[in-house]
């Protein structure tokens, strides 16, 4: 694969989210395909615990409109569909036993710049392969998620020799990153970032991804959005279908969505990882605790996440298509405040 490939600064934000997970010195620590699809944000360690919550509350929401009282003595309804409300988030629970796991066992793929060597660890055993000798590959794979949606995959595939006479075959998520985007030629961008660490330190990486051009601030959300899907249809025949189906899934995911993204981020600092193996430890680059097992480095924190992350102008949801309507919306909004405070006077 061509080493020149223009470089794709949505690669800059290490973290929870991100193929990159660590930035170092001397070592670029990149998490393979698994880790990232279960772990990353919005993946199955994200949906799943998204899911528990939303059950929780919506069970919650029923009982209570249907009976008004679920904790009364002697509700024996209430009390019997209490277990059915918490039976299956603990049901759903179950399956965070998969990225919990991954998040204890699965190291980064290390590309190490001061021995030019990239290693992996599998199944207790290192594998290392000189990184002069390296040739990414890109591969696409397609498929099918359980409800049935197309599933398009841009990998990056690295081989390490097994001792053996064979390979493996190491992939590397090249499309998606922590803030759901797709890359174009993920692949191609990705293996350019990593080219470019190690030939040239990490120093010469581009910043953290920059907003685009139609980006809309935090702070103007209320001014520009409108967050609940009420009458913004074009048809008018599908206001109903908004007011009654798309605002509650809406006002659920609201509510649930932020500490589902807290609650994920805890886990994903706080579980402590397998000890690094001593052929992968670079004394240049990692605290010797790590030879002990330690949480892995949060990268940047749930709130350098959220100034950072861009909203696309989706036409629709968005009162405004692009960064000047915003402008414009803006200095409107100033204008009406200033004659609204006149009027005060």
């Amino acid at each position: 694969m061509d080493r020149t490939h223009t470089i794709d600064s949505t690669f800059a934000t290490p973290g929870a989210g991100s193929q990159i997970e660590r930035i170092g010195p001397t070592c670029l620590d990149v998490r393979a395909r698994t880790e990232n699809f279960w772990t990353g944000i919005g993946g199955g360690g994200w949906g799943w615990l998204w899911m528990i919550l939303c059950f929780s509350a919506f069970g919650q929401i029923v009982v209570f409109v249907l009976e008004g009282a679920p904790w009364e003595p002697g509700n024996s309804w209430a009390a019997h569909f209490q277990i059915h409300v918490w039976l299956l988030p603990l049901v759903l629970a179950l399956k965070l036993v998969v990225p919990i796991w991954v998040w204890r066992k699965h190291l980064p793929v290390r590309f190490n710049r001061r021995t030019r060597e990239v290693s992996m660890e599998l199944r207790g055993k290192v594998y290392t392969v000189p990184w002069d000798e390296l040739a990414g590959r890109r591969r696409d794979l397609t498929g099918f998620t359980f409800p049935g949606v197309v599933l398009h995959d841009q990998l990056l595939q690295i081989d390490f020799p097994d001792g053996k006479g064979g390979t493996l075959k190491m992939l590397i998520n090249g499309q998606d990153h922590h803030k759901g985007a797709r890359v174009p030629d993920g692949p191609e961008a990705l293996w350019a970032y990593i080219t470019v660490y190690m030939e040239q330190g990490p120093d010469a990486l581009p910043g953290r991804t920059p907003r685009g051009a139609d980006y809309i601030k935090p702070s103007e959300f209320g001014l520009v959005t409108n967050p609940l899907p009420i009458f913004t249809a074009r048809n008018p025949l599908l206001w109903p279908l908004q007011l009654f189906v798309s605002l509650p899934l809406v006002c659920l995911f609201l509510v649930t969505a932020i500490p589902t993204s807290l609650i994920h981020y805890w886990l994903y600092t706080s579980i402590p990882r397998q000890p690094m193996p001593e052929a992968m430890f670079d004394p240049e680059n990692d605290d010797p605790s790590v030879l002990a097992g330690n949480s892995r480095p949060p990268g940047i924190t749930q709130k350098d996440m959220l100034d950072l992350w861009p909203i696309p102008p989706l036409r629709g949801g968005l009162f405004v298509s692009n960064r000047a309507e915003v402008e414009e919306a803006s200095q409107a909004l100033k204008a009406r405040n200033a004659r609204n405070a006149q009027r005060l006077r």
